[in-house]
């Protein structure tokens, strides 16, 4: 009786890293880039009394964009929070829903989400995002002290941007809930996040 050859199995490949690795490159290479930030700063003008509109001092934001996809992508144009660190001359924008969370001791008595203005950058193309934030920043004030404290934005070396974009706009559904639609805007689309040394900054 002859003998059965023994076959060796060849292992198999584990392809899931690979699969995964790909479908990451594939899929940055739809998402939005941040080439650079321009920074212009108006001051208050000095005849208006302070509280007029117009009257503030502001930072204007020029965030060039790329969509390298072959979509239009929505992108968030709307600062939905910022921070300033003079220690390290860091400002942080949120174009984007806010990841951050208030301190325990501070309650909002009024939390109604709105959608972002949205600028639709073709596909293969780049625009300029340009946004206006107040030249002060307001933080958390110290527990048992005043709740907000505000700070004046001095000299910027670095900015950080958190982009928000999809290839779809949002808008608030009539008769939406503010948690829903509080989901739903963390949950639309894609975040990139770019630190940028921003052209040298000007007054308007």
């Amino acid at each position: 009786m002859a003998k059965k050859k023994s076959v060796k199995e060849k292992p198999k490949k584990d392809l899931s890293k690979k699969e995964s690795d790909r479908k990451k490159s594939m899929t940055s290479d739809k998402l939005a880039k941040i080439h650079g930030v321009a920074i212009s700063r108006t001051p208050q003008a000095a005849e208006a009394a302070p509280g007029v509109p117009g009257a503030r001092a502001t930072l204007n934001l020029g965030v060039d964009v790329e969509n390298p996809g072959d979509k239009p992508l929505y992108v968030w144009a709307t600062a939905k929070d910022y921070a300033y660190d003079p220690a390290t001359r860091v400002l942080s924008v949120d174009l984007a829903e806010p990841i951050k969370q208030l301190p325990p001791y501070i309650k909002m008595i009024s939390d109604h989400p709105r959608a972002p203005a949205q600028v639709v950058v073709n596909p293969k193309s780049r625009a300029t995002i340009k946004v206006q934030i107040p030249a002060k920043v307001n933080r958390p004030g110290p527990q048992g002290g005043p709740a907000w404290v505000e700070d004046p934005i001095g000299p910027i070396d670095r900015v950080e941007v958190r982009l928000q974009h999809a290839t779809e706009p949002i808008h608030h559904r009539a008769g939406e809930p503010p948690p829903e639609f509080r989901k739903r805007l963390r949950e639309h689309g894609d975040v990139v996040q770019a630190e940028i040394t921003p052209a040298t900054e000007k007054e308007k």
